[in-house]
């Protein structure tokens, strides 16, 4: 990248403030010896020059007034600095070569004021010198001029001979295009951006040269632009014409060429003095060029060539040369549209001497079929100028032809056919104004060098050529700075704002730059009004989102995780909207390098990728979908508790597990055979699995039922030899199958039952229901128990009434205690509560006890909780 200081110093060198001559130019000197001065407002004749110490001596250095090619600078304030004059004798312009040509104000010449200078007849250059200020040196002047179709220029130095100026003679006579190589009537300068440009045309190339003029001087390398339209290089250069003026417009972007075969128009580039995009506009053959003020018009003399018939042509030849002025409006999208555009606005009068009296020019009259029109030059006024053509010989005035009428409208005034006097100044009093509503008027300003009304005088075809001041210095104005995204591309193109000069950081000079990298950009240009600005332009590359590798989920399991990257140089901060195919919004997120959303079931979706920049784009992804492990089996949907279910797997996955509903789980069996311990409704799942471990669950209601069945008895507590009546029931229809015990009851499908027990019994009913469900009730009846305590035992081993204990029938029953007693009251015996009740074996403290009467006491606690407590006596007999 360039460093910045590369710009500055080229903003230094380019910058342009806008500054236009003030007094400068108030003195015209062209022709024979004419001067005007416009100091007034008004053009006004002066002396030549003007002489500010009246009775001096006139030596033999003063100015002469002869006919030649002229120019003069003064001060801004209107005040002659110095002036040059190359004598236009041809026949012996050798004699000048070394003749005083560089005056100063007072009219002497400059010590070495002998530069090397003429009018040779047959190069093209009866163009005047041109004069320019030395960008910042206020007392310096290059005078610029032309020889053997070579360019050279000469320094002017206003500090030296005393003030009143002389040529430096370091600096004198340089030749800055060799001899025979450029059209001398074609140079003219340019105020440029930093300093001058001095153009010139190529005689040898077609080409023209634009040279440098800054405080170093000039540059003496040229810059060279190929251009030109016309079929040969003599079509720039006529003899007979002197080649034609180069024109400049007033903001210094078009230049306008007068050749033999029309006016070609040329794109300037003042900052780098460019010439480009040339046009030819018109035919005609054509001298002299000016722009309107506001660079919208452009005036030119042509010399159209119209001979007489042939019987009168020994008599005229080729010399009727009528001079008009036409105008162009260059605000035309085109080059034929500005030719359209033409309007006749003057056609020159002819010339001739007044009857009986002639004015004799030599050997011949003065009267002349020509009517040239030389050179038009933009005033101080604002005005433009233009002067008759000095007079040449011809036949009398009694031999002149009616002119043709030129193949356009007729002109909305009357012009003269015959004038008596031709040293006079045209004018165009509105040169902005299209039409003739630009105001053309002829002899505006006599020009009689002698005071006489009929005294000859030539103007020549010249004017002099423009005072260009450079301007006052560098200048800048600051620079845009403009962020740009580049979004979802690979390259941009950078576009500078309107101007010329570009200059990129990497040393590029169009106005478009193709960037592929995030940074920052910077270039260098000129404006219209050649001041500098250095734009910068912050790129930052969005790269497109690249969408990931291709998903895929299970129909049933939301495993697909989808992507989307973005480049890794790029850096920006981009926002992700991730939408179902719906267009429900399922997540948004920010990030650097992209986004992933996981957990996604097969379908379409898309994500919306925007930055704060603006760049937005949509993309849409795909999660695909994995083969379908489908699970299936068959199982009844009614099963009664505790019975066996039937389940079989009719899927064809490689695996699968069966769930049971009831915390039960198999993995392995096909079909299985299942029964449910409690009745309710449980969902049986299949659960099949493919190797990609997608999975599919088939689910069944499986609804358990039960017979609740219930016995009752009327009574469940009864004393030996009662009836009883036993009930069964259900909350569903049933059908009783069988009664237990079976011997007690001879129906064994009644609902109700009598029975009559002298002990107690459990008694079952069995049924089913409509479901087929089987089921079991049962009722306890309980029958009050008979005890019956013996009066007397013989505990003599014999296995007969060896022990004394209560006789218990229709009931189990509990000792709680049992305790026997001597007839003193002593105990003898006793069974403590939990003790087997083995009864009373007749010993006492291991010894067989006395034979006599014993004393009883029992505590009994019957099945039912009831509690018998008996007591007696009791006789031991051995």
């Amino acid at each position: 990248m360039m460093q910045p200081v590369l710009i500055l110093m080229l903003a230094a060198l380019y910058a342009y403030h806008p500054v236009y001559a003030q007094g400068e130019e108030n003195l015209w000197f062209f022709g024979n010896g004419f001067v005007v001065d416009f100091s007034s407002g008004t053009p006004e004749l002066c002396q030549s020059p003007p002489r500010h110490n009246t009775g001096a001596t006139y030596t033999a250095g003063y100015y002469s007034a002869q006919f030649g090619v002229q120019a003069g600078i003064c001060t801004p304030a209107g005040t002659l600095r110095f002036l040059v004059h190359i004598r236009g004798n041809a026949s012996n312009a050798q004699q000048y070569r070394q003749a005083p040509k560089v005056f100063d104000a007072t009219g002497y010449s400059m010590p070495n004021g002998h530069i090397n200078a003429a009018l040779t007849g047959g190069d093209g250059s009866a163009v005047a010198p041109l004069i320019l200020p030395w960008p910042g040196e206020p007392d310096k002047y290059f005078v610029i001029y032309s020889i053997n179709s070579g360019l050279l220029y000469s320094v002017v130095d206003m500090r030296l001979n005393n003030g009143l100026g002389d040529i430096d003679t370091a600096r004198k006579d340089i030749l800055l295009s060799g001899y025979g190589t450029v059209i001398g009537a074609k140079y003219a300068a340019v105020q440029g951006c930093g300093g001058l440009w001095l153009v010139v045309r190529s005689r040898v190339e077609n080409r023209y040269l634009s040279f440098r003029i800054t405080r170093r001087g000039i540059d003496p390398e040229p810059v060279i632009s190929v251009c030109g339209l016309l079929p040969s290089l003599t079509d720039y250069e006529e003899p007979l014409y002197s080649g034609g003026r180069l024109a400049v417009s007033p903001n210094g972007k078009t230049l306008a060429a007068a050749t033999v075969r029309g006016i070609e128009l040329y794109d300037f580039e003042r900052c780098s003095g460019r010439i480009s995009n040339p046009r030819v506009i018109d035919t005609f053959t054509f001298l002299g060029l000016c722009f309107s003020p506001d660079n919208n018009l452009l005036y030119a003399s042509s010399m159209e060539h119209y001979f007489t018939t042939m019987e009168n042509y020994h008599l005229y030849g080729n010399q009727n040369y009528p001079g008009r002025v036409y105008q162009y409006d260059l605000g035309q999208l085109s080059a034929p549209a500005i030719a359209a555009s033409r309007v006749l606005l003057f056609e020159n009068p002819r010339v001739a001497c007044p009857t009986p009296l002639r004015c004799n020019c030599g050997s011949c009259y003065c009267d002349t079929l020509s009517s040239d029109l030389g050179d038009l030059r933009l005033a101080p006024d604002g005005k433009i100028y233009f002067a008759n053509n000095y007079r040449s010989c011809g036949p009398p005035v009694g031999l002149l032809p009616a002119l043709p009428v030129p193949p356009l409208a007729p002109m909305p005034f009357p012009m003269p056919a015959i004038i008596y006097d031709s040293s006079a100044l045209h004018v165009i009093h509105q040169p902005n104004r299209q039409g003739w509503a630009c105001r053309p008027e002829p002899n505006v300003l006599m020009l009689r060098r002698h005071g006489g009304p009929y005294t000859r005088g030539e103007t020549g075809m010249w004017l002099p050529l423009p005072v260009v001041i450079p301007p006052s210095g560098p200048d800048t104005i600051p620079g845009v700075h403009t962020t740009l995204a580049a979004c979802f591309t690979d390259s941009l193109v950078l576009t500078a704002p309107e101007g010329t000069c570009y200059y990129w950081d990497d040393q590029s000079t169009l106005p478009v730059r193709t960037v592929d990298q995030s940074g920052i950009y910077t270039v260098g240009y000129f404006n219209d009004d050649c001041t500098y600005r250095t734009d910068t332009f912050r790129v930052v590359f969005t790269s497109l989102p690249e969408a990931g590798p291709v998903s895929y989920s299970c129909i049933n399991k939301p495993a697909g995780t989808l992507s989307v990257a973005t480049g890794r140089r790029d850096t920006t901060v981009s926002r992700y909207a991730w939408y179902d195919q719906e267009g429900g919004l399922l997540r948004t997120a920010a990030g650097i390098y992209g986004d992933t959303l996981p957990g996604l079931l097969p379908g379409t979706y898309t994500v919306r990728v925007s930055t704060s920049l603006g760049c937005d784009t949509v993309l849409a992804m795909e999660v695909l979908p994995l083969p379908h492990p489908r699970a299936s089996f068959e199982a009844d949907t009614l099963v009664c508790k505790e019975e066996p279910l039937i389940l079989d797997y009719t899927a064809q996955a490689p695996s699968w597990t069966w769930s049971l509903g009831d915390g039960s789980v198999r993995t392995k069996e096909r079909s299985l055979v299942h029964s449910y311990r409690e009745a309710g409704i449980y969902t049986v799942m299949l659960i099949t699995e493919n190797p990609e471990r997608c999975t599919d669950t088939a689910i069944r209601q499986i609804r358990v039922k039960e017979l609740r069945l219930e016995l009752t008895a009327d009574k469940t507590l009864v004393s030996r030899g009662r009836q009883i009546y036993l009930q069964s029931a259900a909350p569903e229809p049933y059908r009783v199958i069988a009664w237990l015990p079976g011997d007690h009851f001879t129906d064994q499908q009644a609902y109700r039952q009598t029975v009559i027990s002298d002990t107690g019994w459990t008694y079952y009913v069995i049924a089913r229901s409509e479901y087929g469900c089987l089921d079991t009730a049962s009722v306890a009846v309980q029958v009050h128990p008979v005890i019956v305590i013996p009066t007397a035992f013989t505990p003599n081993g014999d296995g007969r009434n060896d022990l004394f204990r209560p006789s218990v029938s229709g009931g189990a029953v509990t000792i709680r205690t049992f305790t026997v007693f001597d007839r003193w009251g002593r105990i003898v015996w006793d069974q403590q509560p939990g003790s087997p009740s083995v009864g009373w074996d007749g010993n006492h403290n291991g010894a067989p006890a006395e034979v006599g009467v014993y004393f009883y006491r029992v505590e009994i606690e019957t099945h039912t909780g009831q509690t018998i407590q008996k007591h007696g006596d009791l006789t031991l007999i051995r």
